[in-house]
């Protein structure tokens, strides 16, 4: 009986799932100079993918107080000021998941709560960011349960953007 040496076995590298197909573009209608349109991007990016979405078309547009409440006024008939609107447009691909959006960010919004809480103007606009994604994504917070699962979800993946490694284009620093 001859007694042969097993060879290790080679571990072939994990098959990645398709490629991300996420088309994101960023339209400042309010200037702003913390955070630029790459990172925002990529935080788009990053938040759909772990979410399951790999194939998207998502505009965010970041915009003032008055006009988040003159869209807010003619779609939601609500004449009130509000931080973010996600609009999930209907996508034009019948067999395959592919998510189409809108979400709509206030700066102002953003700049006068991050001076309220003490925390970075960046921190919050990338929060209102994932508010938007999430929406559009069929998270919903009309009532108690689903805002605190929403709330819940959102600061999870914002505190996991924050916590990345020194130097990760997703770290929150600047205030």
């Amino acid at each position: 009986m001859k007694i042969v040496k097993a060879k290790p076995r080679i571990k072939k590298p994990l098959r990645k799932r398709n490629p991300a197909r996420c088309s994101v573009e960023i339209i400042f209608l309010k200037k702003q100079k913390y955070v630029s349109a790459l990172e925002l991007k990529n935080l788009i990016k990053y938040v759909l993918n772990k979410e399951g979405i790999f194939k998207a078309t998502v505009a965010l547009i970041l915009t003032s107080d008055l006009f988040l409440k003159s869209l807010n006024k003619k779609f939601h008939s609500r004449n009130a000021l509000t931080d973010v609107l996600a609009f999930e447009l209907k996508s034009p691909f019948k067999k395959k998941r592919y998510l189409f959006g809108d979400i709509f960010v206030s700066v102002d919004a953003a700049l006068f709560v991050s001076q309220q809480l003490n925390v970075s103007f960046k921190e919050e606009l990338y929060r209102y960011v994932v508010h938007g994604i999430l929406h559009l994504v069929g998270y919903d917070d009309s009532t108690d349960i689903l805002r605190r699962r929403m709330w819940k979800r959102q600061e999870l993946l914002l505190k996991k953007i924050i916590s990345q490694a020194t130097g990760n284009r997703y770290q929150v620093t600047e205030k």
